[in-house]
């Protein structure tokens, strides 16, 4: 990768405002997603969750919500950075990894 691109790659993620959110529980909301990461990181604008193939957890029976991760846009490029600088942390029960999307 030529130095040029290594630096262009670095200022988009820099200014992004789109985090990777994952290792989320499969069986968690939009709604309630959005509002953890509202308390824990601060102001949300949008969520993705990545729809299942499935709706059921063959081995369960259980619903599920989400393929395990989302992604996170967030009003300001600063709260984008503190959840990315809070990757590995606790996110309602699990460790979260979060990553410039």
């Amino acid at each position: 990768e030529s130095s040029s691109s290594a630096l262009a790659n670095a200022k988009r993620l820099k200014d992004s405002k789109t985090i990777f959110l994952g290792n989320i529980d499969w069986k968690l909301s939009k709604r309630v997603l959005r509002r953890a990461c509202d308390a824990l990181y601060g102001k949300v604008s949008s969520i993705r969750l990545q729809k299942p193939k499935n709706s059921l957890d063959p081995a369960t029976g259980e619903k599920i919500n989400n393929s395990g991760f989302a992604h996170v846009t967030f009003d300001t490029i600063e709260i984008a950075e503190k959840a990315v600088r809070m990757n590995g942390e606790e996110l309602l029960g699990r460790k979260a990894t979060v990553d410039w999307a």
